[in-house]
């Protein structure tokens, strides 16, 4: 079952962002199926890497929230390890996490205002949503709330400084772009500030070039030139600095 749980006096603006997501980047784009589907080998590679470098353990005992789950991908790997809930702020993603992960509790609400209880959570994750919400400060306010004393709390959020990114603008001009309503893209380290200004304190952080999603990219093309060794030389040598996306594995500050 899914609760909404959206502010019935939400503004104009958080209206606009949930239709968006149904009726634009999930239905007409199809993102649900591309990017949770659980039988691709491909999301399973992301989603496995992302539990095991929060080192999410086998124990039914512990809880993780997925904020701003989307069709449940990540919900689907983790039920088997831990108690998952997720939220967001669109029903059609929510009804396809429904289906993919039956046993995680689903809500619909604003990533801002988590309708859960103070420290929760022993994981939360937030996989490429930060730099989409409205109010991103507010919302890792909230996320450090929810989440316990030694729990930890993953954020992936896109580099500004992603190499191919950085020749595309140089060459055409414009801004680095997702496609979504509401962006933003910022550096290793500026990252890092805005988290820690939340209350996370950053303990270890990575660059990520996930092939699941830069294979859609026609700027790396030429890599396919020379097959898997090509890809994952990428992966593996680019520096962080220069990576697609920006991992943050973070801890609770104390409230003192």
């Amino acid at each position: 079952m899914i609760d909404n749980l959206l502010n019935t006096k939400a503004t104009e603006k958080i209206k606009d962002l949930s239709r968006f997501y149904d009726e634009i980047y999930y239905k007409k784009y199809n993102r649900l199926e591309i990017m949770n589907n659980p039988n691709s080998s491909k999301a399973k590679s992301v989603f496995l890497f992302i539990l095991d470098y929060l080192e999410v353990p086998f124990d039914k005992k512990k809880k993780l929230l997925d904020v701003a789950c989307g069709g449940g991908g990540l919900l689907h790997f983790a039920d088997h390890r831990v108690l998952t809930y997720g939220v967001d702020i669109s029903q059609l993603s929510l009804q396809y996490a429904a289906r993919i992960s039956p046993g995680s509790v689903l809500k619909k609400c604003q990533a801002e205002k988590l309708p859960f209880t103070k420290e929760e959570f022993d994981f939360i994750t937030c996989l490429g949503s930060l730099e989409h919400f409205l109010d991103p400060l507010k919302a890792l306010k909230e996320i450090k709330r929810v989440l316990k004393p030694k729990g930890k709390c993953l954020i992936m959020v896109p580099n500004i400084f992603f190499i191919f990114g950085v020749f595309k603008v140089g060459f055409f001009g414009g801004s680095p772009t997702h496609h979504q309503k509401v962006e933003r893209f910022n550096t290793l380290d500026g990252w890092q500030s805005l988290i820690e200004s939340g209350g996370l304190k950053v303990i270890k952080r990575r660059g990520y070039n996930p092939t699941f999603f830069l294979k859609k990219s026609d700027w790396l093309k030429p890599l396919r030139l020379f097959g898997k060794a090509g890809w994952l030389l990428f992966r593996n040598l680019l520096p962080q600095g220069l990576s697609y996306d920006l991992l943050y594995v973070t801890e609770r500050e104390s409230d003192d």
